[in-house]
């Protein structure tokens, strides 16, 4: 269904294309060439804009990412320590290796 756009002079426009499209052009012809060109630059910035924003996102989730893996990483390691602690016999060799691996994997990504 199509839009419509009341005008203060009291005149109607409808949309018939896409919204962009459609102000563009009913700004160049309510207010001129140098307000169509102003208005065209200023969607641009805004659609750049937006691009970054969403890169920026992306990269952002990304990396929570890979800092959620950190700490299940480090959650898995806590395990494999209380494991062995639970074993009737202590085996200090295990524990040190498994203690290091989570230190090491952590310490990595900080």
């Amino acid at each position: 269904m199509a839009e419509t756009v009341y005008l203060n002079d009291g005149s109607m426009e409808v949309i018939l294309t896409d919204k962009a499209t459609f102000l563009e052009r009913l700004i160049r012809e309510r207010l001129g060439d140098d307000a169509a060109r102003c208005f065209t630059e200023y969607l641009t910035e805004l659609q750049e804009e937006q691009k970054y924003t969403e890169e920026s996102a992306k990269e952002h989730e990304q990396s929570a990412d890979g800092y959620l893996q950190m700490c299940r990483d480090a959650c898995d390691s806590f395990r494999e320590l209380l494991d062995l602690l639970d074993q009737p016999r202590l085996n200090r060799n295990a524990l040190r290796t498994a203690a290091q691996n989570g230190y090491d994997d952590l310490n990595k990504n900080l």
